[in-house]
């Protein structure tokens, strides 16, 4: 990643933002979490909201599918830090997700992010769409799909919007930030 920051120069105060991400995913039936590169390590961290790391129907999917699960993920992550603004998509199984990059003073500090989010298709047209037949539990896939709330487009929409404005929040009241690093760095 292009600007993300070394973790020993962030300080993030995790139960605050657990916090957030708990009340979030209380109110709405999404999956909440803050994301950041230990780099270092190679890999991300995850704060998770109460809604846990995975919904019923992407562990399902996830069994089979998780190559194209971690992939899309990924590729998604990346673009939504190269654009720099929230990024709505639906991923390849047909769950909407939303990536929120984080900067302060230019430098990526990890994404907040919202998703495994049924909308109100039919499960037919996305298992078409998503080559989900190919799945070896897809009338498993059908009746947890079918079990989920969906939401309507317009709400994920201020879903997001509600999102950006919790970023905003979160940086301006020093929930993650810089520490006094290196004045070099």
């Amino acid at each position: 990643m292009q600007h993300s920051i070394i973790y020993e120069y962030l300080l993030i105060r995790e139960k605050e933002i657990k916090k957030i991400l708990d009340l979030l995913s209380s109110l709405f039936p999404i999956r909440t979490a803050y994301i950041y590169m230990i780099e270092s390590e190679g890999d991300y961290r995850h704060i998770y909201g109460n809604n846990g790391e995975y919904a019923p129907f992407c562990e399902c999917i996830r069994r089979e599918f998780k190559e194209r699960c971690s992939r899309c993920d990924t590729e998604k992550l990346k673009e939504a830090e190269k654009i720099r603004k929230p990024l709505l998509y639906q991923c390849y199984n047909g769950l909407y997700e939303m990536y929120l990059p984080l900067f302060i003073e230019n430098f990526n500090v990890g994404f907040l992010h919202f998703g495994q989010v049924r909308s109100e298709e039919s499960f037919q047209k996305i298992a078409l769409a998503c080559g989900l037949k190919k799945h070896t539990k897809y009338h498993e896939l059908k009746t947890i799909y079918e079990s989920m709330p969906a939401i309507p487009c317009r709400q994920m929409n201020l879903i997001a919007e509600l999102f950006f404005m919790l970023a905003e929040n979160i940086i301006k009241k020093n929930l993650i930030e810089l520490k006094n690093a290196d004045p070099l760095y």
